[in-house]
C-alpha cells in the first residue's frame, strides 16, 4: 500500500503513542508548533489594528482568539485520550509497523 506523507506522519505518531499512551507531554509535543504558528499572526494583526485605531480592544480580541484555539486543542486532546484505550485494542499494530517501515524503505 502506498502511503501519502500525511498518512505516514499520522501512523508514526500513533506508533510513538502506542507504547506510552497519550498524556499531556505528547499533546504539547504535537501542538506547540500549531499554537506558535497561530499566535504570531494573531499578535501582529492585533498590534497593527490597535496601533491604527488607538484601541487596546484588538489586543484583547487577539488574546481571546488565541486562548480559544488553545482550549479547543486541549478539548481535542481530552477526546483522544478517552478514545485511546479502545483504539489500542482495535488497531493491528503489526500492520501499522509494516506500513511505516515499507514507506520508509520506499522513500530511502
Amino acid at each position: 500500500m502506498k502511503l501519502t506523507q500525511h498518512q505516514h506522519t499520522h501512523l508514526k505518531s500513533l506508533l510513538r503513542k502506542h507504547g506510552g499512551g497519550i498524556d499531556c507531554r505528547t499533546w504539547l509535543q504535537a501542538s506547540w508548533r500549531y499554537c506558535i504558528t497561530l499566535a504570531i499572526p494573531i499578535c501582529f494583526i492585533g498590534l497593527f489594528l490597535s496601533y491604527v485605531t488607538s484601541s487596546a480592544g484588538f489586543i484583547y480580541f487577539g488574546c481571546g482568539v488565541f486562548l480559544a484555539l488553545v482550549v479547543h486543542n486541549f478539548a481535542a486532546f481530552r477526546v483522544g485520550r478517552n478514545v485511546w484505550p479502545v483504539l489500542e485494542q482495535v488497531v493491528d499494530w503489526k500492520k501499522v509497523s509494516e506500513l511505516v517501515e515499507s514507506h520508509e524503505k520506499d522513500v530511502a
